[in-house]
């Protein structure tokens, strides 16, 4: 009986989803490579029926599936979670931090499949025009509403916000939320993060640039990865799309791309990576010295003192300052980790990834669920714990006592939300919110809320900042923010 009320609403729904995405996404299956071909089943625990995802003739297909159906990966949970993501009300990592969610099978697969769904772009009255069915337009009205009002970004900001952009779709998301800036990155090599569906098409950068440029705010491309010798003259050639389609500056951070940018494309604004890790002033005068660099992204590891110290001197040297202020903490050296790649020969330095998709693994067991990163068991968790990503940074190891504990970093978040007047009086230039793989729900909530702190900085009150910090604490990992090494102090 309840398969028979629900399944016309599902299939009314799914209907309308995959007839958007493929008029809008017609060339995404080619950019999914060897996954273009795959099966994607969402098992639905609180439903009598599943949901399969494939794609067939260059088209997406959703549709209702057997649960005994074989697929290259799945993801458990109930209903209510997965059309929150279908409707970018949630955050997917979000979902599996809270053990909402759970992934089996083909991780890589997984990851295009969600960065498929996360390119899907409508509102509502591209869902509710086509409808007849009362009772199903009257569901969708209340789950479809949006649940924030967002922001528009100031003329001359004191702090600009630069903000991620995993594909258009999130683009449009940061820019209204109130992005002063976004940064995206190109298909295939080149940047820090590349992962299947992730990025950006020539084609789709270009009408990125134009979207972002009418609405007065500014568009970086980040070409951040160190390229290997086989792969220059594709990198090369990205540095050269970039300046061709108009974008605000490069982010780059080998001195090879830095010197080939600077004579190939002088009038071309340069910014020099975090990966590069420059947290001195002595680089950062080498850096513009050598290559001309307008803006420098501080690492992670320098508390506010050293950060007002370089800001100072870089003022001198005609540079601005940006520092990461929301996202992952990334305890490391950027540019100088090698843990990923001793533990799977792959790194985000060179590969454009921290723990690649295709190692990782996710085993529930009767009590727990373990994480594995290339066979190896990196952490474990009881259903009452929040997980964290599966990096060798944030596992679980057995010391001295014969005890487990994270010794390199906890599951948290870096948040400088409450630090804001700081920044501001260290002299920092702009404030980046980190997460080019995360969601447009992540990306909306985030930039809204740190659009409305610095909006109102001057009139914030304590209560204010624990209102905005509940706001963002879902998305954290651990449910656990720390302002890490910017105050000297750990929390």
């Amino acid at each position: 009986m309840l398969q028979q009320i629900i399944s016309p609403l599902f299939n009314q729904l799914l209907n309308l989803i995959t007839t958007r995405f493929n008029q809008q996404q017609p060339s995404f299956v080619s950019s999914l490579g060897k996954y273009s071909s795959a099966n994607y089943l969402i098992n639905l625990t609180d439903l009598p029926f599943n949901l399969e995802l494939s794609f067939k003739n260059q088209q997406l297909q959703i549709k209702l599936a057997p649960t005994a159906l074989s697929a290259n990966s799945s993801i458990h949970g109930k209903s209510r979670y997965f059309i929150e993501l279908l409707l970018k009300q949630a955050d997917s990592d979000a979902l599996f931090f809270q053990q909402k969610l759970f992934i089996a099978g083909d991780m890589e697969a997984a990851t295009a499949f969600r960065n498929c769904l996360e390119r899907l772009d409508f509102n509502l009255v591209d869902f509710l025009t086509p409808l007849d069915n009362p009772l199903i337009k009257s569901f969708l009205q209340k789950i479809l509403q949006p649940k924030h009002q967002l922001a528009q970004a100031p003329r001359d900001p004191k702090l600009e916000l630069i903000c991620p952009a995993g594909n258009p779709t999130i683009l449009h998301t940061a820019i209204e939320a109130g992005a002063d800036a976004v940064y995206f990155g190109f298909a295939k090599h080149g940047n820090a993060r590349n992962f299947a569906g992730l990025n950006f098409s020539i084609e789709e950068a270009a009408n990125a640039v134009e979207y972002v440029h009418q609405r007065q705010r500014k568009i970086l491309a980040a070409i951040n990865a160190y390229p290997q010798a086989s792969n220059l003259s594709y990198v090369q050639e990205t540095i050269d799309t970039a300046a061709t389609i108009g974008v605000n500056a490069v982010i780059l951070a080998d001195i090879g791309m830095l010197d080939y940018a600077t004579q190939k494309h002088p009038q071309l604004a340069r910014h020099l990576s975090v990966q590069a890790s420059a947290s001195s002033l002595d680089a950062l005068e080498f850096y513009a010295r050598e290559f001309g660099i307008k803006r420098v992204i501080l690492p992670r590891i320098l508390n506010f003192s050293h950060i007002k110290d370089i800001c100072s001197g870089a003022r001198e040297l005609g540079v601005e300052v940006e520092i990461f202020g929301f996202g992952g903490l990334c305890v490391m050296a950027e540019g100088r980790c090698s843990l990923s790649g001793y533990l799977t020969g792959k790194a985000p330095n060179m590969h454009g990834v921290c723990s690649p998709a295709d190692q990782i693994s996710y085993t529930q067991t009767k009590q727990n669920m373990a994480i594995k990163l290339n066979q190896f068991t990196i952490n474990e968790f009881t259903p009452t714990q929040t997980a964290c990503y599966p990096t060798v940074c944030k596992g679980k190891f057995a010391c001295n006592d014969n005890s487990e504990q994270h010794v390199f970093e906890q599951p948290t978040s870096l948040s400088l939300l409450p630090s804001l007047s700081t920044i501001l009086e260290c002299g920092v230039s702009a404030l980046k919110i980190e997460g080019r793989q995360r969601s447009s729900a992540y990306v909306r909530q985030v930039v809204s809320t740190f659009r409305y702190a610095l909006d109102h900085l001057d009139e914030l009150q304590a209560s204010d900042l624990n209102r905005l910090n509940q706001q963002l604490e879902p998305l954290m990992e651990g449910h656990h923010a720390t302002e890490g090494a910017y105050r000297d102090h750990w929390n």
